[in-house]
């Protein structure tokens, strides 16, 4: 399970792309735990970039 991160509404709003803040409501209730750990999976990649694994 994971750790539950406090984003405001309106951020996930832009990066959906949606003009309504219910629309943004209604999907995020609706997505399940294997949505949610490929989220979690592309956060990690991110941090992880290979760009970055070159500078350390």
């Amino acid at each position: 399970m994971m750790a539950s991160v406090n984003v405001p509404i309106g951020s996930i709003q832009r990066v959906l792309g949606h003009e309504n803040s219910r629309t943004t409501e209604i999907y995020l209730h609706s997505i399940g735990e294997s949505d949610r750990l490929a989220i979690a999976a592309l956060e990690q990649a991110q941090r992880n970039s290979h760009t970055d694994s070159h500078t350390d």
